[in-house]
């Protein structure tokens, strides 16, 4: 499965495959280590989406008195910015 080919100077490549033999070779890494990958996306995905569905609730819920009592519900620009926030803190993480 991994013919190298040499290149002077330079380490061995793996050879070329199909798409049909990543395909395959992909299906096969996860079948042997399913457990660990599943592991890995927990403790990545699991606290991210907390922190995701917490943040939006907290935002969303929160409301601002005003003088005479009365709640003013959040505004649209607040929500917007708490997503942004959101999807950075993704962005980080997926690159983590």
């Amino acid at each position: 499965m991994s013919e190298a080919i040499g290149q002077p100077g330079g380490a061995a490549l793996p050879r070329p495959m199909g798409v049909g033999e990543i395909l395959s070779t992909a299906f096969q890494l996860y079948q042997r280590h399913w457990r660990t990958l599943w592991a890995i996306a927990a403790v990545v995905v699991v606290p991210f989406t907390l922190l995701q569905y917490l943040l939006g609730h907290t935002v969303r819920v929160t409301g601002v008195a005003t003088s005479n009592g009365v709640v003013v519900t959040t505004s649209s620009w607040r929500v917007g910015i708490a997503g942004l926030v959101t999807a950075l803190a993704g962005v980080v993480m997926f690159l983590v």
